[in-house]
């Protein structure tokens, strides 16, 4: 919900500037960057479920931080809400993984079916929080961080409904073993390997790709509670696309075929964004981004849940993607902010790192063998 007025919002609350807000969005990076992993082996050794509760209760307790605390309380925010984020990053689909392959007779639908769903899902939350913020903000904007908090402690108590599911352990494998079998993994298991890399680089072109466009956003006047509309409307396509996702992978019979369609859709996205001469042109820019992520973010998460060779280790390893893609993303905006490149450079730059993308992965679908005609992925 604050997401899209963060900046205004605290600057109208407690007047910060420019180099604090930077300062608050490098506080929630580093720590990210430091919490995804071991927030991930947690979650391995003590379980999804509990690590999910941990997380909605820092994200209560960050979002408190950020509505109501002095300057100080707004960097232990920063760090609170991206622990939150970290320990639910790779963790909600582990526990949606393991669920949908408990063997109960009459349980949840097969995971292929699921994971689709459940982003959509995810996606239209985030639809209606940014409608929310935006309808809470055009009436006061000293409403948005009570109502954000109210949010976020719904979201704690629903937590507590979710249904308990580990790993088990059992096996004789030590933890630096279990370490190993999954840098194995990654070295040797080639369909492993390519899935776990297009779901972290299509994850940073398109997070970066929303961290450039806000300039464009506040040429057209919409960094205010038009902003949060915009979001909110497009967000509506991330969730369609995810609703989408095994219905169009079936159109094109390999989900590597799949995936190069949706980059090459980001692609056109970005250059529509960087060509973009109207409000309308961003808006078709930005839906075909979203349908896109949601497209890519299903597709890429279902592909590397079904290629992890240890079931211990699962979320630790979705959390080992999520820390690749948000490296990349603040290497990228460092870079790009040290080499003082505009807007409109860095989205041609986006294009041809997502345009590369979808060269690579048809290069994939060429030299991939014909005998695994069987599997609806091959």
């Amino acid at each position: 919900m604050l997401a899209p007025f963060f900046a205004i919002f605290l600057a109208h609350r407690v007047g910060v500037g420019t180099a604090e807000i930077s300062l608050l969005f490098a506080t929630y990076c580093a720590t990210r960057v430091f919490s995804e992993v071991p927030l991930g082996l947690l979650a391995d050794r003590i379980g999804e479920t509990p690590t999910l509760r941990l997380s909605s209760i820092l994200a209560l307790a960050g979002v408190a931080c950020l509505a109501f605390g002095p300057l100080p309380a707004l960097f232990i925010g920063q760090a609170l809400f991206a622990l939150s984020e970290s320990a639910s990053s790779g963790v909600q689909e582990s526990l949606l993984y393991r669920l949908c392959n408990d063997g109960k007779e009459g349980g949840p639908p097969p995971y292929r079916q699921a994971q689709p769903a459940f982003t959509s899902a995810a996606w239209t939350g985030v639809v209606a929080a940014g409608a929310l913020g935006t309808l809470v903000t055009t009436v006061s904007l000293e409403l948005l961080g009570d109502t954000a908090v109210a949010v976020a402690a719904v979201a704690f108590i629903l937590s507590l409904l979710l249904p308990n599911a580990r790993a088990p352990h059992d096996r004789p494998e030590t933890e630096a073993l279990r370490l190993r079998h999954l840098f194995r993994a990654l070295v040797d298991a080639a369909e492993f390997r390519f899935w776990f890399f297009a779901g972290a680089c299509s994850g940073f072109v398109l997070t970066v790709t929303y961290f450039t466009i806000q300039p464009l956003l506040n040429e057209l006047d919409l960094a205010g509670p038009e902003n949060g509309l915009l979001y909110s409307a497009v967000t509506v396509f991330a969730a369609w696309g995810a609703h989408l996702t095994t219905r169009v992978n079936a159109m094109f019979g390999s989900w590597h075929a799949a995936t190069a369609a949706a980059l090459a859709l980001a692609v056109v996205g970005i250059l529509g964004l960087r060509f973009s001469v109207s409000l309308a042109t961003v808006f078709v820019a930005m839906a075909a981004l979203r349908f896109a992520w949601g497209w890519l973010e299903a597709t890429c998460t279902t592909a590397v849940n079904e290629e992890v060779p240890i079931d211990g280790l699962r979320a630790t390893i979705l959390s080992a993607q999520s820390l690749l893609a948000g490296l990349l993303s603040v290497s990228a905006l460092v870079a790009f902010a040290g080499l003082g490149l505009s807007a409109e450079s860095m989205l041609v730059i986006l294009a041809m790192i997502a345009a590369a993308g979808t060269a690579l992965t048809v290069v994939v679908i060429v030299r991939r063998p014909r005998h695994y005609g069987g599997d609806s992925r091959s």
